[in-house]
């Protein structure tokens, strides 16, 4: 027959804010999952960061791709506002620091080489708890079934 178990345990020093715990169970003969027991413990759970990627590409090398005189100034736009509303919401908000001082990549900065590099410093940088915003103003075309973003380059 099947034989019952029970066990408790004390968890010390678990963070604020919401949780869930389920039990796993394995022997050489098989193996089972108790369902999900959500709960909540009380205190000020800390707050999530925010990382932003901001492109604002409005200046194009070739000059057969119509300019976009405010993708630029868009994408700063999005960055500020941002930083100057949405700070009781994330303890840190962090623009990608290869932008520059207004936090997005503009003008002739835009380019594929620097946009890759952002989306990499962005994986890099988001841990679990982080919120990620990847802000694009600028041109797009459909190819091979594809939708590609243009950059300055």
């Amino acid at each position: 027959g099947t034989k019952a178990e029970t066990a408790a345990w004390r968890v010390e020093k678990l963070a604020a804010g919401r949780h869930t715990v389920r039990v796993l169970a394995w022997s050489e003969a098989s193996r089972g999952q108790s369902e999900s027991v959500a709960f909540v413990v009380p205190g000020a759970a800390p707050l999530p960061r925010l990382v932003i990627l901001a492109v604002g590409a409005g200046e194009f090398k070739d000059t057969r791709v119509h300019r976009l005189p405010h993708a630029g100034g868009d994408a700063e736009a999005m960055v500020k506002a941002f930083r100057d509303h949405s700070g009781p919401l994330f303890r840190e908000i962090t623009p990608y620091p290869g932008a520059g001082e207004k936090g997005a990549l503009t003008g002739r900065a835009a380019t594929r080489a620097n946009i890759l590099k952002g989306l990499g410093w962005l994986r890099r940088e988001m841990t679990r708890g982080d919120y990620g915003v990847v802000v694009f103003s600028g041109h797009g075309q459909r190819t091979d079934g594809g939708l590609y973003l243009i950059g300055h380059d």
